[in-house]
């Protein structure tokens, strides 16, 4: 039925644009513009309220729904919320174009916006095809599944780090778990490490999670004891020539655990 349903869009498509190169008028233009909008609009409308409304009936006369499916019914309804609203908000602007517009400003206006129209469709379509059951979904929430994940072990690290700096006094007493993993990496922390011990801790840091982690960036988000900023030339010179520094072994132990 979708198949049907594109062929039937594309053709009106390729005769309403041969029509206009051949024969351009405004007010025709803007006219079936419109009207092809409010098709989409309708056809699409349709499909969602016939099967929506279906569901209400059957579920006020308690009859079971075998048919619905949350894990595809959810997905096709945000996809139609996004794309049922902008298709209206496109037709809205069709409206407004103006015929004392120069002729390439109101080419230029209908290509996009009928454009635009014609993207909205294939999007609200694609929500009844197989692929977007088989395949979008999954892969969608395949994707999801990897980013909360991974924010999550992010955050686990974190932890490992702020319980371990507490119990090797490298921050005060006074900050809470909380603030420290908002901070982390992000603002500038305060820490009792000189310059060897946190040029060993971004080896370890580099080694262990986060290979792109330039040590010139990696400096700015630590203060000394007296809170001022640590400096890259002596980290580095300090860095290269104790190779193991004063209790390195506590950090050999924190990244053990990560």
């Amino acid at each position: 039925m979708t198949n049907k349903i594109y062929i039937y869009l594309c053709i009106i498509l390729i005769n309403a644009l041969t029509y206009t190169l051949l024969n351009y008028n405004f007010g025709v233009i803007q006219k079936t513009s419109i009207f092809l909008g409010y098709i989409s609009l309708g056809i699409f409308g349709i499909l969602i309220l016939k099967k929506y409304l279906t569901w209400f009936v059957m579920f006020m006369f308690n009859v079971k729904l075998n048919d619905y499916n949350k894990y595809i019914e959810k997905p096709r309804l945000l996809i139609y919320l996004i794309f049922l609203p902008l298709l209206f908000l496109i037709i809205s602007q069709l409206k407004i174009i103006s015929a004392s517009d120069p002729f390439l400003t109101q080419l230029i206006k209908f290509l996009i916006l009928n454009s635009s129209i014609f993207i909205c469709c294939l999007f609200l379509g694609f929500t009844w095809t197989e692929k977007f059951v088989s395949k979008f979904i999954p892969d969608v929430e395949e994707t999801l599944q990897k980013v909360s994940e991974h924010k999550s072990l992010a955050e686990e690290k974190k932890h490992k780090i702020f319980e371990k700096f507490r119990q090797f006094e490298i921050i005060d007493d006074d900050i809470e778990l909380d603030n420290f993993c908002s901070t982390f990496l992000s603002l500038p922390l305060k820490v009792n490490l000189n310059y060897s011990q946190l040029y060993y801790f971004h080896y370890l840091y580099k080694a262990r999670i986060d290979a792109k982690m330039d040590l010139r960036k990696f400096i700015e988000y630590f203060l000394q004891k007296n809170a001022k900023p640590f400096d890259y030339n002596t980290i580095k010179k300090e860095g290269s020539r104790q190779k193991s520094p004063k209790n390195q072994v506590f950090l050999n132990e924190l990244f053990n655990e990560i």
